[in-house]
């Protein structure tokens, strides 16, 4: 399947404070925090282990790494986006209500005008146990990167790697910025002309949404990490 053939038309945050989201407040976690979370989600799965194994790889830094995650609604171009529907139930825990950003292109465009040392990222799920051809090397890469099982979270990410959250190594890296605290807001700037709000139960259903797209912009592989071409 080629990446280049879908596209990201919307992402949503599911959280239980959607004003929050909407004032264009990113409530950002270190990364620790989201790779704790997944290690409980596995729990006894046949691959916990081996899965446990690569995660042990990250360098210190990356886990302290701000991070901000959203749900984004991958499509083809010549898919019927008229209705955006929900259906893996296990959305439904991260939050009853669901921010809607209807202008992917402008939401990315504020992120970066106000966060400059910030970037976005459309994950992408591998087979860590067996890692394929090129993404032998991906693995390495923590934030971008997660383990197919987590491949229904469709994740795209807002992150830094200038800023670090509740770093406890004693060294410190040049040109980054550490805060003592393990979670900080981050403001881009009022998003209500460009989102809309609904009950996580609603998508569940199906909405109908306005969304303004610009489809080369929008194009998934733009806005992943390059994987390096394979020598012949």
């Amino acid at each position: 399947m080629r990446t280049e053939k879908h596209h990201v038309i919307s992402v949503i945050k599911l959280t239980d404070y959607p004003d929050d989201v909407r004032a264009g407040n990113l409530f950002c976690h270190n990364l620790q925090f989201f790779r704790n979370s997944e290690m409980q989600e596995i729990g006894d799965e046949f691959e916990a282990t081996a899965v446990s194994k690569w995660y042990k790889l990250v360098d210190a830094h990356s886990l302290s790494c701000p991070v901000f995650c959203m749900y984004a609604v991958e499509v083809k171009k010549e898919d019927d986006i008229t209705r955006i529907q929900l259906n893996d139930e296990r959305l439904r825990r991260f939050g009853d209500y669901a921010v809607m950003i209807t202008d992917v292109k402008e939401f990315i465009r504020r992120i970066t005008t106000n966060l400059s040392e910030f970037s976005c990222e459309v994950i992408r799920y591998i087979d860590m146990i067996n890692p394929p051809g090129l993404y032998k090397q991906a693995i390495f890469n923590p934030i971008a990167t997660k383990h197919l099982l987590f491949k229904h979270q469709q994740e795209f990410r807002v992150f830094s790697h200038a800023w670090a959250l509740s770093s406890k190594e004693d060294f410190k890296l040049p040109n980054v910025q550490y805060i003592n605290e393990d979670k900080k807001k981050f403001p881009i700037g009022d998003l209500n002309d460009i989102t809309q709000q609904f009950r996580t139960d609603d998508l569940f259903n199906g909405v109908v949404v306005d969304l303004k797209i610009d489809w080369d912009f929008c194009r998934k592989d733009r806005l992943q990490t390059k994987l390096p071409k394979l020598r012949n």
